[in-house]
């Protein structure tokens, strides 16, 4: 759309930033919930249950 209102607009997707953050995304998709899993389990569930309300 953008390629139609303005002479001077190339568009190219390159797909190399796409491959660099896919990694960067699985590791964090997995390292966020493993430590907050973590963190949940010094816990007892009792006192998790107590924060909750």
């Amino acid at each position: 759309m953008l390629g139609s209102m303005f002479w001077f607009f190339e568009y190219r997707f390159t797909i190399l930033p796409v491959l660099l953050t896919i990694p960067v995304f699985f590791l964090l998709g997995w390292l966020i919930p493993c430590m907050m899993y973590d963190n949940a389990a010094k816990c007892s569930v009792v006192e998790q249950l107590r924060n909750t309300q």
